[in-house]
């Protein structure tokens, strides 16, 4: 990001607060079959994740914000969960 590292940090720090924040939406909206919440909330936390390129987890929401099929939801919100707990146990690391 060519940025100092406290700085991408923070943001990084910003991103999982903002996973986990969201998380719970996304469970909400596949209960509610609520296709629109998803797909806003999936696009949402996608472009976040793309501004820290965080590929695996853009990908996994691309894969939910574009797909029609509500059924598929359930795996990629637990990837995704899954996912921000291998970010969390990274910033748990770096902060020691």
């Amino acid at each position: 990001l060519n940025l100092p590292e406290d700085l991408v940090l923070e943001f990084i720090n910003d991103f999982a607060n903002q996973g986990h924040e969201y998380l719970p939406v996304l469970i909400d909206a596949y209960q509610k079959k609520d296709l629109d919440q998803l797909q806003k909330t999936a696009h949402m936390l996608k472009g976040a994740a793309s501004n820290l390129r965080v590929e695996a987890m853009v990908e996994n929401l691309y894969e939910l914000q574009f797909d029609n099929d509500i059924e598929r939801a359930p795996e990629r919100i637990r990837k995704f969960a899954g996912q921000l707990m291998s970010l969390d146990n990274f910033l748990k690391q770096l902060n020691g």
